[in-house]
């Protein structure tokens, strides 16, 4: 089991990929929710900022991209974990996300273990940091 209960936040637009993350991590005692699109998933976020701990983004999604959702929500004091799922994941691209603060990239088509692996990476860096 995780080091700690995540409560993340799955953003992507295809239905697979969400239910797939979302049936692994439920599975591993996280609390998810889903939404289907960037702007969507900003406005979930916006309406409780400290709910979430770990957001996790598709890199290509309709009304606002990966990219965008987060350069956003960073200038709106988000302070939550971020990970990026990515099909077209480019040197450049990786350096931009790594610029903007994500704390994990993984590429399209990912095996669900490197996920878990990396969620749980995240959730020891949470349980690590220091209480406010």
């Amino acid at each position: 089991m995780p080091i700690r209960s995540l409560t993340i936040l799955v953003a992507d637009d295809e239905p697979s990929v969400a239910d797939s993350l979302t049936v692994l991590l439920r599975a591993r005692g996280h609390r998810i929710e889903a939404a289907a699109d960037g702007l969507q998933a900003h406005a979930r976020i916006m309406e409780n900022p400290g709910k979430f701990d770990l957001l996790i983004a598709d890199n290509t999604m309709p009304g606002l991209t990966g990219s965008e959702l987060i350069r956003k929500l960073k200038a709106e004091g988000f302070t939550g974990k971020i990970m990026v799922l990515s099909g077209h994941l480019t040197e450049k691209l990786e350096s931009a996300y790594r610029r903007l603060g994500v704390d994990e990239i993984i590429s399209k088509p990912f095996d669900l273990s490197t996920v878990r692996v990396a969620i749980d990476r995240i959730a020891a860096a949470i349980g690590e940091a220091p209480a406010e």
